[in-house]
């Protein structure tokens, strides 16, 4: 069987199409705790990354957003991550940089 990961934070890219208004009004604001792990629950992989935009000290420049762990798109992401790990999925909330090697086992 193929390894998978998901990385969660196109979840809604597969959701449905929203009206341009709607779609304007949540570039900063990704998905929640359930409807990522509705797409963990489709999906079933192996590993979960969830990149949550917004955390990098470079976009304080073009933006207002300062994310603390008490902020809402970080308590969501926190929430997923736990809940994976409960359920035995590696997963993990990306900051900056991660590299991730896979062996082509046959």
């Amino acid at each position: 069987m193929r390894r998978r990961s998901a990385l969660v934070a196109i979840w809604t890219a597969f959701d449905r199409t929203r009206p341009t208004a709607q779609d304007r009004s949540r570039k900063l604001s990704g998905s929640d705790f359930q409807r990522a792990l509705g797409l963990v629950e489709c999906l079933k992989p192996k590993e979960v990354y969830v990149y949550a935009m917004g955390m990098e000290p470079w976009l304080n420049h073009i933006s207002s957003l300062k994310y603390t762990e008490a902020s809402l798109p970080m308590v969501e992401s926190t929430k997923l991550v736990n809940e994976c790990g409960t359920r035995g999925i590696t997963a993990e909330r990306l900051y900056g940089m991660k590299e991730l090697v896979y062996e082509n086992h046959r």
